[in-house]
């Protein structure tokens, strides 16, 4: 995972890559197929800085489901919302663009090479 922010707290670009077991880069045990995405390093596989308005410490999940065989966001209660503004878990479909306090994410589908149906997800 690459991130590159500008001096105003802006998230200039980042790719994640996201599959059934959770986050790539992530130390976080268990594996268990959740991304955890806020503002608080210690709770989070991605963490922006602390200072970004609007965002919570643990703002919102993505998590693959082996079932259905896809991607889900769902916003966790903290900071304004995630946008696509979202009451339940939401499938994540190419393009769509999510926004958290100052920061917005693309979602890009790419095929995993594990499986015929299973994804890995980039963020960028």
């Amino acid at each position: 995972t690459q991130s590159t922010w500008d001096g105003g707290g802006n998230l200039l670009e980042t790719v994640l890559k996201i599959n059934s077991e959770g986050l790539e880069t992530s130390t976080r045990i268990p594996k268990d197929g959740i991304a955890y995405f806020g503002n608080n390093a210690s709770l989070n596989d991605f963490s922006a800085p602390e200072d970004i308005s609007g965002l919570g410490n643990r703002h919102f999940q993505i998590f693959y489901s082996n079932e259905i065989q896809d991607f889900f966001l769902k916003d966790l209660g903290e900071g304004t919302g995630t946008f696509i503004k979202i009451l339940q878990k939401t499938i994540l479909k190419n393009g769509y663009m999510v926004s958290f306090g100052s920061c917005n994410l693309i979602i890009m589908l790419e095929p995993s090479g594990k499986s015929e149906n299973e994804e890995n997800l980039r963020i960028k």
